[in-house]
């Protein structure tokens, strides 16, 4: 369930935090072609084929380190949240329909359109969704890797900031090490591409 949990900690990142402020109010026209612009790269189909890729990547790590009963509520969890999620999928669009509106110009928008629209655009916009999945599952192994340490380092400040008794950091210490391993271990060194 805690692996459920750091996962929808890791969504509301990806998805939430403070909303940018819009650089200019976009005329009739940037909206336009900032709509045109989202239904040439896919719409809410895109955003929904780009939301099955994070969540595949969060429940591969799931499977990764649950087990059992933990295992089972955790990914009910996760696949239920994924539904809600993707669900949001045309209301995604029309806020990213109103940003790209008011941080691209008419002549930028027009010219973005036009490349995703060409041949190479399109190419791009195909294969972006598999693009991130494979990103997901390469980037995992050294991010699982890395997460003990990092996950027992932030536990750290976090109780050093709020003044945890010693039980509660070794209750802490103890539900990362049954998580991710070892969260003295340091973090795994970035390798170069095989």
């Amino acid at each position: 369930m805690r692996g459920t949990v750091l996962g929808l900690v890791l969504l509301l990142s990806v998805v939430g935090g403070r909303p940018a402020s819009a650089q200019t109010k976009p005329d009739p026209i940037q909206f336009q072609l900032a709509g045109e612009l989202m239904a040439a790269i896919g719409g809410a189909r895109n955003v929904e084929s780009n939301l099955d890729a994070l969540f595949n990547g969060l429940q591969n790590n799931l499977f990764a380190v649950g087990k059992g009963k933990q295992l089972e509520v955790s990914s009910a969890s996760l696949s239920d949240m994924r539904r809600e999620v993707v669900a949001l999928a045309p209301d995604l669009v029309a806020i990213q329909t109103q940003i790209y509106a008011s941080n691209f110009s008419e002549l930028e928008l027009r010219d973005y359109l036009a490349f995703v629209r060409s041949p190479s655009g399109q190419a791009v916009a195909a294969k972006t969704a598999s693009l991130m999945t494979q990103t997901i599952e390469a980037q995992r192994p050294l991010l699982r890797r890395a997460m003990p340490g990092i996950m027992g380092r932030a536990m750290e400040r976090v109780c050093d900031e709020r003044k945890c008794t010693p039980e509660q950091r070794q209750q802490l210490v103890e539900e990362i090490r049954k998580m991710y391993g070892d969260p003295a271990a340091p973090a795994a060194p970035a390798s170069p591409p095989p």
